[in-house]
C-alpha cells in the first residue's frame, strides 16, 4: 500500500508543474447577458506550454441545471512549442441566478470551476420596467406616397370622366355650331363670288344667281322649303318664322327686282346690281343676328 501511495504521489508531483504552467488569459460568455433557455458559449483562452495535451471529452458532463451541448478545442500552438489554446463550451442554462460550472478535464488541462450567472425575464432587476408597445414604423414620406396613390386612384378616373363628358359635350357643341354656321358660310362664299364677277356678268345671270343664293340661304337657315316658292309666298313664310317686317320687306324687294330682270327682259345696270348685292349682304347679317339671338 505504501508503495502504491508513493507512486500516485510521484505522478501527481510530476503533473503539477504542467497544470501550474497553464495560464487562463480570458473567459467570456457569448452573449454576455443570457437568460434561461438561451444557447450560451463559454470561450476560454489559455496560454499553454509545449507538451500539454488537450482534447475534448468523450462524453458530455452532467449537471442538474446546465445542459452541455458540445465542447470544442482549438489548439493554436506551433508544433512542439507553447502558444494559445481556445476552449469553446456550449451549454443551455435552466436555473435563474448563480450556479457553478463544474471543473472539466480536457486531457492534461483542468478548466476549474467557473461561476455562471443566468438572468430571468420574470425577475427583472430593480429599476427595469416593461416598455410600452412601439408605434408602427413607417418609411419616410409614407403619408405623401399614400396621398399620391389616393389622388391617382380617385383623381385620374374622375378626370377621365370629366374629360369624356365635357369633351363629348364640347365636341357636340362645336359640331352643332359648325352646322349652324354652314348656311352663313355658304351664302358668304356665293356673295363674294358674285361681287368678284359682277363686272363681267350680264344682269340677268347676276340676278338669277343672286335670287338662288338668298333662297338657298333662307331655306338652310330657317329650315324652310323656299327654293321653289313664289316671291309672295316667301314673304308670308318669313313673317310666320318670326323675322321682322323690315327684313321680310327687304328680302321681298330683292326677289321682286330679280324676277323683274329675269322675266321681263329688263336690262339691269351695274349700279342696280351693286345695290342689290349690298342689300342681300345686309339682310344676311340681320338674319344671322336675329337667329343667333334666338338660338342663344
Amino acid at each position: 500500500m505504501r508503495a502504491l501511495a508513493l507512486v500516485v504521489f510521484l505522478l501527481l508531483l510530476a503533473s503539477w508543474p504542467v497544470f501550474a504552467q497553464a495560464t487562463l488569459m480570458e473567459a467570456i460568455f457569448l452573449p454576455p447577458r443570457f437568460f434561461v433557455g438561451d444557447r450560451v458559449e463559454l470561450r476560454l483562452t489559455y496560454d499553454l506550454p509545449a507538451g500539454v495535451t488537450v482534447e475534448p471529452p468523450d462524453q458530455m458532463p452532467k449537471h442538474d441545471w446546465l445542459e452541455f451541448r458540445s465542447i470544442e478545442v482549438q489548439d493554436r500552438r506551433t508544433p512542439g512549442g507553447p502558444g494559445e489554446l481556445r476552449v469553446r463550451i456550449f451549454f443551455i442554462p435552466f436555473f435563474p441566478g448563480e450556479t457553478i460550472l463544474p471543473s472539466l478535464r480536457l486531457g492534461d488541462l483542468d478548466t476549474g470551476e467557473l461561476l455562471v450567472t443566468t438572468g430571468s425575464a420574470l425577475q427583472l432587476q430593480r429599476g427595469d420596467s416593461l416598455k410600452g408597445p412601439r408605434r408602427q414604423l413607417n418609411l419616410p414620406l409614407t403619408w405623401l406616397r399614400l396621398l399620391t396613390l389616393v389622388v391617382i386612384g380617385v383623381g385620374v378616373p374622375l378626370l377621365l370622366v370629366f374629360l369624356l363628358r365635357y369633351g363629348i359635350l364640347g365636341f357636340r357643341s362645336l359640331r352643332e355650331a359648325r352646322i349652324s354656321r354652314l348656311p352663313y358660310l355658304h351664302v358668304r362664299k356665293s356673295l363674294n363670288r358674285l361681287a368678284a364677277g359682277r363686272s363681267s356678268m350680264e344682269g340677268k345671270s347676276f340676278f338669277i344667281l343672286l335670287s338662288l343664293t338668298i333662297r338657298r340661304y333662307l331655306s338652310e337657315r330657317l329650315s324652310m322649303p323656299l327654293m321653289s316658292a313664289a316671291t309672295g309666298e316667301i314673304t308670308k313664310e318669313l313673317c310666320a318664322a318670326g323675322l321682322e317686317e323690315t327684313i321680310s320687306e327687304g328680302i321681298h324687294d330683292v326677289l321682286k327686282a330679280a324676277d323683274l330682270v329675269k322675266f321681263s327682259g329688263k336690262r339691269a345696270s351695274r349700279r342696280e346690281m351693286e345695290r342689290s348685292l349690298k342689300t342681300v349682304d345686309r339682310i344676311v347679317e340681320q338674319v344671322e343676328e336675329r337667329t343667333a339671338h334666338v338660338e342663344a
